[in-house]
């Protein structure tokens, strides 16, 4: 009786009778959201359970748990969760989980599937089959355990991050399908790798879907590399394609291609209006981008032949160490007397006063060890500048019960004068508002959202932006 009044019910750190559990789907009519965090299913008669037959079930996430059978079954000691008819799961986190296998139909049968966040230690959850999500618009997959399943998004895909990705390349073709009724990815925003094994640069992300190379909202983020998408397209395009010769080099290769193919495809699609507004838009585009490209040019050839002017004689050489970074050297090597002339710098370049204690720290380091070259310096100012992003990330995490690896998206995409703050759905979606209130007894639910989203724009303007600008500076 009392189950058919609950909406919402999070296991933890508990063991749970498995009967229990199928039965809560069963009676829970109103039920929206379970989770299951740190938890053991055991004991129950039924190996099996169907979420399906929750209809009002949208939110469904399973973390670090495990099965356990009855001491008495000889049989396999799986337990399998499954979803016969088609569910109403939105947001699906499974995470780290033993002996629980989440049957691929529920991925398949989740017609409304708009957010997956999936790492896996168990071979069975590995299907043989691809499995294609086209509706969905965020993707986490963690590489770490190196069992994966074979999935693929659509066209409505806004974000996508890999944790500890394997190989030293990848094309988003493998994870990213158009679907026949719209063309390219209009909405996608992000693809970030963090931690990968092998990669370090951007420049080892194949782009071969159709994107929108012109919207500055869609970035590229492998480990601390960041690029937008039109920086991507200058910085890494190919000189020798030879195909479009009228824009050439101007967009990927496997693009101009896709471009091409569309043409014989024409009479396979059946919303003709679709695609001949895709062209137009495109062609019109490429003329824009291309005068871009050439107006580039023109500015980096202005720009030598003013560097020539100042001095015949030598080729242009770009100094990365700066006046700051000249006199922390001078500091270390023991001439104390310029700390002065230092800060003097500090304050005629108007540096945040979170970066100026920065430097106070790295001053004190200084003290106590010795740097032999400039590249020390740098290595000594990325080490505490990174430090110090990321203690603001942990005490905002602290303060407010939001995840730091949300906070860090964000952070990282973040740039001075932006109209929204990056991945701030994903932050707010990721709020433990029940810690939060048990340390904050007058918190109230209805302005806690807004409330941490004010404080968060004030970190990234007050803190974040300036600290990202100074590593981008080391980074140069």
């Amino acid at each position: 009786m009392v189950l058919q009044w609950v909406n919402k019910v999070i296991f933890s750190n508990t063991e749970i009778n498995s009967d229990f559990f199928i039965q809560l789907l069963n009676r829970g009519s109103r039920l929206n959201y379970i989770k299951m965090e740190n938890c053991t299913l055991m004991n129950g008669c039924n190996k099996s359970a169907d979420i399906s037959v929750c209809k009002s079930l949208n939110r469904l996430e399973i973390i670090d748990c495990s099965y356990t059978a009855n001491l008495l079954d000889t049989h396999e000691n799986i337990f399998s969760i499954h979803s016969y008819k088609n569910n109403n799961i939105e947001k699906l986190t499974i995470l780290r989980n033993t002996d629980i296998l989440i049957k691929k139909d529920i991925l398949e049968k989740s017609t409304n599937l708009l957010e997956v966040n999936i790492s896996i230690t168990n071979e069975e959850n590995v299907y043989e089959e691809e499995v294609h999500l086209e509706n969905l618009q965020i993707l986490h997959i963690d590489y770490t355990s190196e069992l994966v399943p074979k999935l693929t998004v659509g066209n409505k895909i806004e974000e996508i991050v890999l944790n500890g990705f394997p190989d030293n390349f990848i094309k988003l073709s493998s994870i990213m399908r158009d679907n026949k009724e719209s063309v390219g990815f209009p909405k996608f925003r992000v693809f970030h790798l963090k931690t990968p094994d092998q990669m370090t640069s951007c420049r080892n992300i194949i782009v071969d879907v159709i994107l929108d190379v012109f919207s500055n909202d869609t970035k590229f983020i492998v480990d601390k590399d960041i690029k937008s998408i039109k920086e991507y397209y200058l910085e890494y395009r190919n000189p020798h394609f030879q195909f479009f010769n009228s824009i050439e080099g101007l967009i990927d290769n496997a693009i101009l291609i896709k471009l091409s193919n569309l043409f014989l495809e024409i009479s396979n699609i059946g919303n003709q209006s679709i695609v001949e507004e895709f062209l137009e838009e495109v062609s019109t585009k490429i003329q824009t981008f291309k005068l871009i490209g050439q107006d580039i040019e023109q500015e980096a050839v202005s720009n030598s032949n003013k560097n020539n002017e100042y001095d015949p004689g030598t080729k242009s050489v770009t100094n990365k160490y700066t006046r700051i970074d000249s006199l922390l050297y001078e500091y270390a090597t023991g001439n104390k007397s310029v700390i002065e002339e230092f800060y003097k710098t500090l304050k005629q370049e108007n540096k945040a006063a979170i970066v100026l204690e920065v430097y106070r720290e790295i001053t004190n380091e200084i003290d106590h060890i010795k740097l032999n070259t400039e590249e020390d310096v740098l290595e000594l100012k990325r080490k505490f500048l990174t430090q110090a992003r990321d203690k603001v990330i942990k005490d905002f995490s602290e303060a407010w019960f939001v995840s730091k690896d949300e906070l860090d998206l964000s952070a990282i995409q973040y740039v001075a004068g932006a109209n929204s703050i990056p991945n701030i759905s994903g932050i707010i979606n990721s709020k433990d508002y029940d810690s939060y209130k048990t340390k904050n007894l007058d918190a109230n639910p209805i302005k806690y959202a807004q409330a941490m989203k004010q404080d968060w724009q004030k970190e990234l303007d007050e803190k974040i932006v300036w600290l990202n600008d100074e590593l981008r500076r080391v980074e140069k």
